[in-house]
């Protein structure tokens, strides 16, 4: 196969946008520049010259027609329909067959003059329609015009057949320019990771598998799209890409109305907006309107049920493989994309997901609310300056956390093993505590006492809860549980491998503690449990200052991961726990 330098990509890429219209001075000037360098560049610009003129000289031939008017002969578009990536948008064996249709044809009309000349050859005579009598036929002018129809059937053969092999032959030049023509940049990323990395940020169409990190792609007729890894997505053409799996947003300006994604189930096309996409392995499409209007399509199962739907401002779907439509709100789920690469906090997807951001109602890559959280005394989400105290009450199940599986002040006995699972799971080491906590458990570190300020959260002298460590901060005694299997079954790119998290109590804690509390009694019990097994316990101190590093194996069979803090005495103040970097480790499914 020879060779495409990347003079010659960038002389196609030219070429393709020539089929748009005029190019600009520098692309005039660049182009000058590579037919400049090579003489094979300007054989490459004459021939695709050459055969648009061929091809236009054919198509307006009035002679060139077809024999039969119900011969179907539709000229593909070079863009071609959407097909899956990973398959050929030209079907050679289509073109083929055209041909040979054509030559059917044409054999079939030439065989029905011949075979009706014989018959009137049987007859041997004939009325003159000069005289008016009987007499023989004209043999010689006969067989004249049976050789020019012959002569014109065969050229009509050979046209047609030259036509469509021209066809054929422009079309794949054509779409083997399309195929190196820039339809997008890659504006912006961030830790981004490719299956096979571009070799520039100017990209064609093609498949595209980005397994880590965020990537902003510009398309050329001005859509922009944010792209979190996992992601596997196929750019189509300036307007037009489809998602295979993964989640994108969306970001449509007035001039790139039109813009449209195609998933395995339906097609969305944008009306001016903002948008997200996503795809989980189960090929379930959820899509979430940030702003504007999106059109939803899917092919017509019934003829008595719509197929489209128009989605306006705060409006989500979700629709599975069967055609199953679910309307909903927006609102349900937040901060399910990521809109802004400003506010990831440092969390890279692909690599790992951030328990904190989860608690702040986010999808694990720093969409969460910072500083918001649960609170205890009934599980629900909390803005930053509410007031909570709680007692023990039991497990409390949060209902609108999709990661989440509830919360609890750990306090237990013999008699009253605490439950830590919605399905019933309990700790049987749990202690007798004293039954109350302060705070919410918060995507943060905001800690306070009594009226003092409230202070964020240190740990061997680094900020933890903003600027790159997210964190959750739990007052003790406090308990979460996430639940993995919700966390697998959208992110199903990937295994989760580990629970990694630095722990211990904020260093702040000292500069506010008073004659009544000393910060030598301050001590908070750690504790990580998997299915309501304890995996991890430390008692940790402030004097000295103490933390600990988790790393916790985590198996595909595992269902439940819990934190939880204890007090180390009773109704103790200042027990301003962090849980930093909280985050699980990912695996590709298929590395």
């Amino acid at each position: 196969m020879e060779e495409i330098t990347q003079d010659r990509r960038e002389l196609y890429s030219l070429l393709g946008r020539m089929l748009d219209g005029p190019l600009d001075t520098e692309q005039q000037t660049q182009l000058e520049q590579l037919l400049s360098k090579d003489p094979q560049m300007i054989t490459d610009y004459v021939r695709f010259f050459h055969l648009n003129a061929a091809l236009r000289d054919c198509l307006s031939r009035p002679e060139v027609s077809f024999l039969d008017p119900d011969l179907n002969l539709e000229i593909p578009s070079p863009e071609g329909p959407h097909v899956p990536a990973g398959r050929s948008s030209h079907n050679v064996q289509a073109d083929q067959e055209r041909i040979r249709r054509i030559r059917q044809r044409a054999e079939q009309q030439l065989q029905a003059f011949l075979s009706e000349k014989e018959s009137r050859n049987a007859q041997n005579v004939g009325t003159c329609r000069h005289c008016g009598g009987t007499s023989r036929w004209d043999w010689g002018g006969l067989l004249s015009r049976a050789d020019a129809m012959v002569s014109m059937v065969g050229r009509s053969i050979v046209g047609l057949a030259a036509l469509a092999a021209l066809l054929i032959l422009t079309l794949g030049i054509v779409h083997t320019i399309k195929g190196y023509r820039v339809i997008a940049t890659i504006v912006q990323s961030q830790h981004a990771r490719w299956q096979e990395s571009p070799s520039d940020n100017q990209l064609v169409r093609g498949p595209l598998f980005l397994q880590e990190g965020y990537a902003e792609i510009q398309f050329t007729h001005g859509a922009r799209v944010l792209v979190q890894a996992p992601c596997q997505l196929t750019l189509l053409s300036p307007d037009r890409m489809s998602l295979d799996e993964g989640r994108v947003t969306a970001m449509v300006p007035p001039e790139a109305i039109g813009f449209s994604i195609d998933t395995a189930t339906s097609t969305i096309q944008d009306f001016g907006t903002e948008f997200g996409v996503g795809i989980d392995g189960q090929t379930q499409t959820e899509v979430h309107v940030y702003k504007g209007r999106v059109q939803l399509r899917m092919p017509s199962h019934s003829e008595r049920h719509s197929n489209q739907w128009d989605l306006t401002t705060n409006r989500a779907a979700i629709l599975d493989q069967s055609g199953k439509l679910e309307l909903t709100s927006v609102l349900d789920r937040p901060r399910l994309f990521v809109r802004d690469l400003a506010g990831t906090n440092g969390i890279i997807p692909g690599q790992a997901l951030s328990l904190a951001d989860m608690v702040g109602r986010g999808n694990g890559l720093g969409t969460g609310e910072i500083n918001h959280g649960l609170s205890l005394t009934n599980g629900q989400f909390v803005d930053p300056n509410a007031v909570v105290r709680a007692r023990a009450n039991g497990f409390i199940a949060t209902l609108d956390h999709d990661f989440i599986d509830g919360v609890f002040i750990p306090d237990a006995d013999e008699q009253n093993p605490l439950v830590v699972t919605s399905t019933g799971l309990t700790y049987a080491q749990c202690p007798d505590t004293s039954g109350l906590c302060v705070h919410m458990i918060r995507n943060g570190s905001l800690f306070q006492h009594d009226d003092q300020s409230a202070q964020i959260g240190l740990l061997r002298g680094e900020v933890y809860g903003e600027g790159g460590h997210p964190a959750i901060g739990m007052h003790a005694n406090a308990g979460i549980t996430f639940d993995l299997d919700a966390i697998r079954a959208i992110y199903t790119e990937s295994h989760i491998s580990r629970f990694r998290s630095l722990v211990g109590i904020s260093e702040t804690a000292l500069q506010f503690t008073d004659g009544t509390w000393k910060g030598e009694q301050i001590t908070v019990g750690f504790r990580v449990l998997v299915d309501g097994k304890e995996r991890f316990s430390r008692d940790l101190t402030v004097v000295p200052n103490q933390t600990a590093q988790i790393d916790l194996p985590l198996r595909d069979s595992d269902h439940f991961l819990t934190l939880i803090t204890l007090e180390g005495h009773w109704d103790r103040p200042f027990a301003w726990s962090l849980f930093g970097d909280p985050m699980l480790e990912l695996k590709p499914v298929n590395p």
